[in-house]
């Protein structure tokens, strides 16, 4: 997730959620993978898939996501 934390300060959203979901597809507990992913979908403007990343790394027990879930 270090590669997609890159991509995603260097604003290439796209490219972040690619490795963010690779390192899912590793560990799909990490709840902070989820979140990040979050993140890069919020910056799309793709709120939906936002808010499911976000509920996920919730339900995992990432609490930071917490404030970012749109109802």
């Amino acid at each position: 997730s270090r590669i997609a934390c890159c991509h995603k300060n260097m604003k290439d959203y796209e490219k972040a959620i690619t490795y963010f979901e690779m390192a899912i597809g590793i560990n799909h507990t990490n709840g902070e993978n989820h979140y990040q992913k979050g993140l890069c979908y919020h910056r799309l403007e793709q709120k939906d898939k936002a808010n499911e990343s976000f509920n996920t790394a919730l339900k995992l027990g990432y609490e930071q996501a917490r404030g970012w879930i749109r109802k």
